[in-house]
């Protein structure tokens, strides 16, 4: 991994029905212990029409090249904390194999 871990993760993927045949995510860990960094960055969005300054909070990963993350597993930190995977990104290139990049959104 290139970047430096901040945490470890285990990778939850899968959903479930409840007796009332709702169907919700299930806390299966496809892979746990997954060294990781989760950094909370702020974008500030372009938007033409208004003239108020919005601040959004976004969360941005990365993980071990081949860790297998999908979009739409979540990541559960050292902490409790779990977060939704929006976007996966794989860079390509030639000389080493660089980190997955995901983009996060946090849960409660």
């Amino acid at each position: 991994m290139i970047a430096v871990p901040t945490t470890t993760v285990d990778v939850l993927r899968g959903t479930v029905m409840t007796e009332f045949g709702d169907v919700v995510e299930a806390d299966t860990v496809e892979i746990a212990g997954v060294p990781a960094s989760i950094v909370e960055q702020r974008q500030q969005p372009y938007e033409p029409k208004g003239a108020q300054d919005r601040i959004v909070r976004v969360f941005k990963g990365r993980l071990p090249h081949g860790t297998g993350v999908q979009k739409g597993d979540r990541l559960r930190d050292g902490a409790g904390t779990v977060y939704v995977v929006d976007n996966v990104y794989l860079q390509a290139n030639p000389w080493w194999k660089p980190d997955q990049a995901v983009d996060l959104s946090i849960t409660t």
